[in-house]
C-alpha cells in the first residue's frame, strides 16, 4: 500500500470519527432544545433560543453528510470504479458544510451568556464541525494525488 493511499485511509478515519461526535453531539443538543421548549410551554413562559433549534439541526445534517462522505471515500480508496472526481465534489460539499456549520453556531452561540451543560455541548458541536473541516481540507488534495498517482 503507498503512503498517499495509507494517509488518505488514516484521514478518513478521523474524518469519520469527527463526523460521527458531531452528529451524536448535535442530536443531543436538538433534544435538549426540545425538552427546555417543553418546560417553558408548561409553565407557560417564553423562550427565547432564536436561530439555534434550526442551526442544530443543520449541524445534524452536517454530521450526517460527513459520515456519508467518510463512508463514500473510504469505498472510494478501494473501488477504482468510483470516479475520484465524485469523492471530491462530495468533499468539497461536506467542507462548505462544515464551515457554514461552525460558523452558523458559533455566530449564535456569541448571543448568549452562560449555560452550563448546554453551552458544553453546544461548543463540542462548534469545534467538531471546524475539526471535521480541518480534516475534509486535508483530504481532497489527498485524494487527487493518490488517485493521480494511481
Amino acid at each position: 500500500m503507498q503512503k498517499s493511499t495509507l494517509g488518505l485511509l488514516a484521514a478518513r478515519a478521523f474524518q469519520l470519527l469527527f463526523a460521527v461526535v458531531l452528529l451524536g453531539v448535535s442530536v443531543s443538543l436538538v433534544r435538549d432544545i426540545r425538552q427546555a421548549r417543553r418546560v417553558c410551554d408548561f409553565y407557560n413562559q417564553p423562550c427565547r433560543f432564536g436561530r439555534l433549534p434550526s442551526s442544530s439541526y443543520f449541524a445534524a445534517f452536517t454530521g450526517a453528510w460527513g459520515v456519508l462522505d467518510g463512508l463514500v471515500g473510504l469505498a472510494g480508496a478501494f473501488v477504482t470504479a468510483l470516479p475520484w472526481i465524485a469523492v471530491v465534489v462530495l468533499d468539497a460539499l461536506a467542507a462548505i458544510f462544515y464551515i457554514a456549520a461552525g460558523i452558523n453556531l458559533a455566530v449564535v452561540r456569541s448571543n448568549f451568556g452562560t449555560c452550563g451543560d448546554f453551552c458544553t455541548k453546544w461548543t463540542a458541536t462548534i469545534a467538531f464541525s471546524f475539526l471535521g473541516l480541518i480534516v475534509t481540507v486535508i483530504i481532497i488534495p489527498t485524494v487527487f494525488f493518490a488517485r493521480r498517482r494511481a
